[in-house]
């Protein structure tokens, strides 16, 4: 929903039970985050475990009423950008960051959750702890996928076993827009509350995350209700802490 009077909120990080997170508005500011904190695979290895259908990078839950996949961001060597946050800020946006965290090797596997819905759909899979990704990235001028963007829908309990014993790098994405949407018509089948306590019960079946993000989603256009943001927002990061420990969250400058 565009408006007119927007209110920006520059980057702060945190640390949510010992996790390091981050809250950002727009939701393409959170990929300095994951560029900074996953370990990128790249180089002749990398090439070969493709071939082999295998991807490394961190798996992605990813918690939002949008998948965020649509192809065409440039890629950072094409642009004039100084910076991983001048380019995340200047050249990806709202819709288009997740394919170029693909590209780069930050995410090797999605499996996307709206809390509205039921199920999940998967980006790849994880079988035998190793990542298996059937989609692949190519840069026509921007950052696209190669072909058709392959996922399936899978239950619950599936991603539950994917996921069980899993040691890698997970990041837990969360766009506030998934429990309330701004500008919406029709009655929503669950309250903002049911669906928190509905993704606190998956995050409680899945590994603990190596980080974890949280998009406001207030510009450049209004997905959540700026009355109801910061209310959210607090509600969503006491239920991580609450998920993964007891202790205080300590907010740091970003």
């Amino acid at each position: 929903m565009p408006i007119d009077n927007i209110i920006y909120t520059p980057p702060r990080q945190l640390i949510i039970a010992g996790i390091p997170a981050l809250v950002a508005d727009p939701h393409n500011e959170v990929y300095p985050f994951w560029h900074h904190h996953v370990p990128k695979n790249t180089g002749i290895n990398a090439i070969i475990e493709k071939l082999r259908g295998r991807v490394a990078g961190a798996i992605l839950i990813e918690i939002d009423s949008h998948t965020d996949t649509c192809p065409y961001a440039p890629p950072i060597e094409k642009t004039s950008a100084k910076s991983v946050e001048e380019y995340a800020s200047k050249n990806l946006r709202i819709h288009d960051f997740i394919p170029p965290a693909f590209h780069y090797g930050l995410i090797g596997v999605m499996y996307y959750i709206n809390p509205e819905k039921d199920g999940i759909l998967a980006y790849g899979r994880v079988t035998s702890n190793k990542l298996r990704w059937k989609n692949n990235t190519i840069v026509e001028p921007g950052i696209k996928w190669s072909g058709d963007l392959i996922h399936e829908k899978i239950s619950y309990n599936q991603c539950f076993r994917d996921l069980e014993g899993y040691k890698g790098k997970i990041v837990v994405d969360i766009d506030l827009d998934a429990f309330e949407l701004a500008g919406r018509c029709e009655k929503p089948k669950l309250t903002a509350r049911e669906k928190i306590d509905k993704v606190v019960k998956i995050l409680q079946s899945l590994p603990r995350p190596t980080i974890i993000t949280i998009a406001r989603s207030q510009t450049p256009e209004l997905y959540v209700p700026s009355g109801k943001v910061d209310a959210l927002e607090a509600g969503v990061i006491a239920a991580l802490d609450d998920i993964y420990s007891t202790e205080n969250i300590r907010i740091t400058a970003a």
